[in-house]
């Protein structure tokens, strides 16, 4: 009876672990959806209500799922108080707190803090066009996040439930 009992325990393990891998690749499907429709409501905030870019960010604060919400909110009281630190700097250092134990790789977390640097620069003009230009990388990489997942994420979930059916042989 013990045997049976830990070799079920062996065979759900590897199945959620498996399962929490592809869910990983799900979520990062999500928040770059996510930051797709935040900066749509910041590029709609600067053309439409004629917003700076922290009033832009303060206008989203609450709407969204988390924690591109407060991402977004934090970086707008910030550049508000803090000005001359530069929206590239602060752009950065909330990257890094919110998103540093994200889904995201490193590769991806350094080109979200890259686009901090371009925002916030000349004119309204100006950043609307950086703003579609982000919008269709945005696009473009959601669009690779979404088709890894379907290609890895029900694979994740079998070779994890396989796995575990593996051990419990071998171990028998």
């Amino acid at each position: 009876m013990l045997k049976l009992a830990g070799a079920a325990t062996v065979c759900i393990s590897a199945a959620v672990f498996g399962i929490c891998l592809a869910g990983e690749l799900k979520e990062k499907v999500r928040l770059l959806e996510e930051f797709r429709r935040c900066f749509f409501m910041i590029r709609g905030e600067i053309r439409f209500s004629n917003a700076t870019l922290s009033e832009a960010f303060m206008s989203i604060e609450n709407r969204g799922a988390e924690p591109l919400p407060r991402f977004f909110g934090e970086m707008g009281k910030l550049l508000e108080e803090n000005p001359e630190r530069g929206l590239g700097t602060i752009w950065r250092e909330q990257t890094a707190e919110i998103f540093g134990k994200s889904v995201f790789s490193g590769e991806e977390l350094q080109w979200i803090s890259g686009l901090g640097e371009r925002l916030g620069y000349l004119d309204r003009e100006t950043q609307l066009g950086t703003l579609e230009m982000i919008l269709e990388q945005l696009e473009a990489k959601e669009a690779e996040a979404d088709r890894i997942y379907a290609d890895k994420g029900k694979v994740y979930r079998c070779v994890g439930a396989m796995s575990g059916i593996l051990v419990v042989l071998l171990l028998l």
